[in-house]
């Protein structure tokens, strides 16, 4: 039988955030209903649990997810609002249960988050890159370099740099952690190669890279070094997009409340 991507989205409003856990578990930031949904590999509802904190001596807060990221222990952090556009970082069981807090003093309307497979150390994009060690200490934070945005990040396959996607730019940036640029591949344009507002971006387990190429309706693949490969699919309006350990591709779509699994033989063929 023909393999068939699998969309689904019935459960949630605001699929911002996506990310996968090493069980294949999909966990979904829904960020106007201020809970994270978990689905199976095959898009079915499992559970969920509602994103509430505590900071001792003070009352139980709720924070809406704007997205998420799994470590390599299985912990699943969540970054979002608690307030305005106050920022705050908070690690969960799989099961939702309190785990840690990370002290976030800034804001912004749309920050994101990623891991890194290798140490747990966690990066946040919210106008500055925000790197913190796996305890949950600030290791660095820089800014790109001038007149460059940025909108999400991924660390390469390495483990040692930092891909961020330029929105305005229609590049992405490779920075190390400590805040040096490295290289930039695609450029803005319709073309093979070309990006017009890249959002997501996510690498496999042989070091390629997914950018999800947002005004082109489509997900492209890179090599590590940031050559393009081809296109992966066509998509409308993908976001968010992470990389499954059985080679899947899973797409976040917030503008149209859904979530769409892509299978590894539609990405690799």
């Amino acid at each position: 039988m023909k393999p068939k991507k699998i969309t689904f989205g019935e459960e949630g409003r605001t699929p911002i955030g996506v990310a996968i856990s090493a069980d294949n578990e999909i966990y979904v930031s829904d960020s106007l209903n201020n809970r994270v949904q978990v689905f199976n590999k095959y898009g079915v509802f499992l559970r969920l649990f509602k994103t509430v904190y505590v900071v001792p001596g003070k009352r139980k807060q709720t924070i809406s997810p704007n997205d998420v990221a799994i470590d390599a222990k299985g912990s699943v952090w969540v970054v979002g609002h608690i307030r305005d556009w106050v920022l705050g970082v908070v690690q969960y069981s799989q099961s939702g249960q309190q785990i840690s807090t990370i002290d976030l003093t800034t804001s912004h309307p749309d920050p994101t988050i990623a891991v890194n497979a290798r140490n747990n150390n966690i990066v946040v994009v919210a106008r500055k890159i925000f790197v913190f060690l796996s305890d949950g200490s600030l290791y660095n934070k820089f800014r790109l370099v001038r007149g460059v945005d940025s909108r999400y990040a991924a660390y390469n396959n390495d483990g040692n740099s930092l891909l961020i996607t330029a929105f305005k730019h229609g590049t992405v940036q490779v920075y190390t952690q400590d805040g040096d640029k490295l290289f930039q591949f695609g450029s803005n344009g319709r073309g093979k190669g070309q990006l017009r507002g890249p959002t997501g971006i996510c690498t496999d387990s042989s070091g390629n890279i997914f950018v999800s190429n947002m005004k082109n309706n489509r997900i492209d693949m890179f090599t590590s070094r940031g050559e393009f490969v081809r296109t992966v699919v066509s998509t409308n309006s993908p976001w968010k997009i992470a990389c499954g350990p059985d080679g899947q591709l899973v797409v976040a779509n917030s503008r149209h409340s859904t979530v769409t699994i892509i299978p590894r033989q539609l990405v690799s063929s």
